[in-house]
């Protein structure tokens, strides 16, 4: 380069510089890839380009049109996939800051993920059919796609789920009020929302009746009193109570065990539920010199009781299936009470509740 002025006179020449145009094109991208399909986006990768200068640019088009251009980033996300099912083409090109384009990347095909929920199930019905067994069954809902599944929930827990239209509960308790709700899913985990309840109350469970009954008093040691009509609870003499009752014909799995015994006379301090491991005792033979030994683990406690009324302990642990099964009566303080016994109008009862 020379400088002239008006006169025409040139001056010295500058420094000699050299340019080369960069006419080579990057690299085409590598291994386009799906990373992700959700509702209403799909998510790429792929792999860096080269390029003897250096990558400025990718470009991602979507079913032949450019959609975006993305600073060097080998990721990109389409929020704009559309409705469910809709089908999209991608490809990836790369340029450098000459404005050289490389070739296309792989092509990968995508359909927009199920973004919408089935419709709520209607016309749920329940009907007892058993102390511990609730049938359910509904009008089935609608889905773009496809209904997977339906989930029942019961007092506003999930309890199952169900492929159909139907459903029964087998772990329904006895004497119990339930209400029942269902909800529809796809197979892309879109719910539906909540059906109207169904609402029910199980019965009572049939009463297994003690099979031998009887109490024993430490201050009348060989006294039996297996015939009479009350079991005897104190503290002061100490007096206990026995009570055997035997399970059969059971297949279920035992879901409750309740004690339920009248109260012919109430104390401010009732019964301790023991356990008691000898079933062999007989009730016309057994006083205080051999009655079997009662546990020191509680089971349940009944604190003041009242009389004339009816109590209900949860024995849960001491019943596992068909068998004989003793459970002994304690008092934990000094006053007497007195509960009616198999020979009496009330009887204890055991109330069993068993999957169906």
């Amino acid at each position: 380069m020379r400088a002239f002025d008006a006169a025409a006179n040139a001056g010295a020449e500058s420094n000699v510089v050299t340019a080369v145009r960069d006419t080579v094109a990057p690299s085409a991208p590598a291994d386009l890839r799906v990373t992700l399909v959700e509702p209403g986006a799909v998510s790429l990768a792929w792999d860096a380009s080269t390029d003897n200068v250096g990558v400025a640019q990718y470009r991602v088009f979507r079913d032949g049109s450019l959609l975006a251009g993305i600073w060097p980033d080998q990721t990109f996300t389409d929020y704009t996939v559309g409705t469910t099912g809709t089908s999209h083409t991608y490809l990836v090109t790369a340029a450098d800051f000459a404005g050289n384009f490389s070739g296309p990347s792989n092509q990968v095909t995508v359909t927009a993920a199920d973004s919408s929920p089935p419709t709520v199930p209607t016309n749920l019905r329940a009907s007892v059919t058993g102390p511990n067994r609730v049938e359910l069954s509904w009008a089935p809902a609608t889905d773009d796609v496809g209904v997977a599944a339906y989930t029942v929930y019961r007092n506003g827990t999930a309890l199952g789920t169900a492929t159909g239209v139907t459903f029964t509960d087998t772990t329904a308790l006895s004497e119990t009020s339930y209400t029942y709700l269902v909800s529809a899913s796809d197979a892309a985990g879109n719910s539906s929302g909540l059906s109207a309840p169904a609402m029910v109350t199980t019965p009572a469970a049939t009463p297994v009746l003690a099979v031998a009954d009887t109490y024993v008093k430490e201050s009348s040691p060989t006294s039996r009193y297996g015939s009479t009509t009350v079991l005897r609870v104190d503290g002061d003499p100490v007096t206990n109570a026995y009570l055997k009752f035997t399970v059969s014909g059971q297949t279920g799995v035992v879901l409750r065990a309740r004690l339920k015994i009248w109260v012919a006379a109430g104390s401010s301090t009732g019964f301790v539920v023991r356990p008691v491991a000898d079933s062999t005792w007989s009730e016309t033979l057994t006083s205080w010199n051999n009655a079997p030994p009662i546990d020191n683990t509680s089971i349940a406690a009944t604190g003041r009781t009242t009389t004339g009324t009816w109590v209900t302990l949860d024995v849960t642990p001491l019943v596992s299936g068909n068998g004989t099964f003793t459970v002994g009566l304690t008092s934990t303080g000094a006053s007497a009470s007195s509960y009616g016994s198999r020979e009496s109008s009330t009887a204890p009862l055991l109330l069993l509740d068993m999957t169906s």
